[in-house]
Formats: C-alpha cells, sequence, structure tokens
C-alpha cells in the first residue's frame, strides 16, 4: 500500500510543484495520464522526482526546513515516519477528501 502526502501545498502555483514519487511505471503513467489531466486544470509547472520511498524520505531529511518536494507518494514504512518526523501538513478539509479512503488517512 502507498501513501500520498501533501506536503503544504498553495492552492495558486506560482512556483514550479515538485512531486516526489516511484518511477518505471508508474513514473510513466504520471508522465502519461496523471499530470497532464492536472495541469488541464491547473496553471501549474510540474517537476517530477523519481525514487523510491526510502531514497524520497532520504530527501526530505536532507531538506527539512526547506523542502522542494510538494507531494509524495510513498510506501507506508516511509510515509509513516515522513508524518511522525514532521515533513507533513495536515491537508485542508475540502470536499474532494470526502472521496479519500479512510486507510488512507494517516492518524495526527
Amino acid at each position: 500500500m502507498a501513501g500520498l502526502l501533501f506536503l503544504g501545498i498553495n492552492s495558486a502555483f506560482a512556483e514550479p510543484l515538485y512531486v516526489g514519487s516511484y518511477g518505471g511505471s508508474t513514473e510513466q503513467a504520471m508522465r502519461d495520464e496523471i499530470i497532464p489531466a492536472f495541469l488541464e486544470e491547473h496553471d501549474a509547472e510540474i517537476i517530477y522526482v523519481a525514487g523510491n520511498s526510502t531514497d524520497t524520505l532520504a530527501k526530505l531529511q536532507a531538506q527539512r526546513g526547506d523542502q522542494e518536494l510538494d507531494v509524495v507518494l510513498m510506501d507506508d514504512g516511509p510515509m509513516y515516519q515522513a508524518v511522525n518526523l514532521g515533513f507533513c501538513s495536515p491537508m485542508q478539509d475540502t470536499a474532494m477528501l470526502d472521496d479519500v479512503y479512510d486507510i488512507a488517512r494517516f492518524p495526527r
């Protein structure tokens, strides 16, 4: 199981949006399907940073206090570590969260 965390995204995208996620087929799906669909609705620039979950967690730790990554997709274990290390902002309560499965919500 993987988790998706939004690390303090503003609604206006004045700067590029950095997305840290898996490489391989996940990266290809993101580049072919998900990112283009997102860009159809939002005026943004996406920088995709491929890596496995432990690589992404290491990047978050190395960037402590000056995070570059805005959104990350990681496996459960590293995701729980990222939450517990304080790298993640709570998601704003919006209608879109009604569609998120309870299992995808991390306790605070």
